[in-house]
């Protein structure tokens, strides 16, 4: 699934899901997150996820995930399950929002995707 560019707001060029499904213990278990950077000044990139209800009243706080892979070229990926997510913020039936945040080497944020919302379901079962 390609995400809109517009989301990537120029820092990321490409970015991709490998479905809208998300669950705990049941098929689709993983999502792989794919995306490439044009911008050399990128040495990683680190990958924040929150959950909230299906309605967004009650959004979860942003949560640090970790560095994504990187596969040269400006190209980076990551395996996210749903066990994954942090136990104190699972909630059946819900969204996984995420963004994607470009570090230069020496740690510090260089730029980020916009928060892309409401286009992964996580559930406990199956979808």
């Amino acid at each position: 699934i390609t995400l809109d560019a517009a989301l990537g707001k120029g820092v990321f060029t490409t970015m991709t899901m490998s479905s809208s499904n998300l669950t705990l213990r049941c098929a689709p278990r993983e999502i792989t997150f794919n995306v490439t950077t044009p911008n050399n000044a990128i040495a990683d990139v680190m990958f924040y996820y929150r959950v909230t209800d299906l309605d967004r009243l009650y959004p979860k706080e942003y949560k640090a995930f970790g560095e994504m892979t990187p596969n040269g070229n400006g190209n980076f990926t990551l395996v996210f399950s749903g066990e994954d997510i942090h136990p104190d913020v699972r909630i059946d039936g819900s969204w996984l929002d995420f963004q994607f945040v470009g570090l230069s080497k020496d740690g510090n944020v260089v730029d980020r995707s916009q928060t892309i919302e409401s286009l992964v379901k996580y559930t406990f079962d199956c979808p």
